[in-house]
């Protein structure tokens, strides 16, 4: 069976061989990587008129990449602690959160500062508290609020499966 393409009749064997899509795609990406990049003023300066409908708002789409979060190590106790109220982590600094931490689980701030980390997780407002310590890990999972200044927000607190866990085997 004949296929027709624009006029021309090419066989079966033709119109399935890919190499010729190979080729259009490398000289469409040669050509775009050799051809200088232009761009035109937008219409609203070229003249005094808004570019808009005089009934639109301009919004702006941002698209990032997120980079990845730093690994904590795979042999310590990690504590995941998701605040309730409102209340955003990027607000604070890291030192700020193990400090406030340290004092309502009744932690040594120095001690806890020379071992444990502190990971907050911008895009799902979590707070992950690596230690290689049990009975810090014991202490910091009894935390069920956080006070910052004069005002407390719940928080909810447990200990993350380790990195070699299967999802649903206990």
């Amino acid at each position: 069976m004949a296929y027709q393409v624009e006029g021309e009749l090419i066989t079966p064997a033709e119109f399935e061989d890919d190499s010729r899509w190979i080729r259009a795609v490398k000289a469409h990406r040669a050509a775009a990587a050799h051809q200088p990049i232009t761009s035109t003023p937008p219409a609203s300066t070229l003249s005094n008129t808004p570019a808009l409908p005089p009934n639109t708002t301009p919004t702006t789409t941002t698209l990032r990449r997120h980079a990845p979060l730093p690994r904590l190590p795979a042999e310590d106790f990690k504590i995941v602690f998701r605040p309730g109220g409102g209340f955003d982590l990027r607000t604070t600094t890291n030192g700020a959160l193990l400090q406030t931490l340290c004092t309502l689980a009744t932690i040594d701030y120095a001690t806890a500062r020379a071992a444990d980390r502190v990971r907050i997780n911008p895009y799902n407002n979590s707070l992950t508290v690596s230690t290689p310590s049990e009975s810090h890990a014991r202490l910091y999972l009894r935390v069920s609020e956080l006070r910052l200044g004069s005002i407390s927000y719940p928080l909810r607190a447990y200990m993350e499966a380790p990195d070699n866990a299967l999802r649903g085997i206990i």
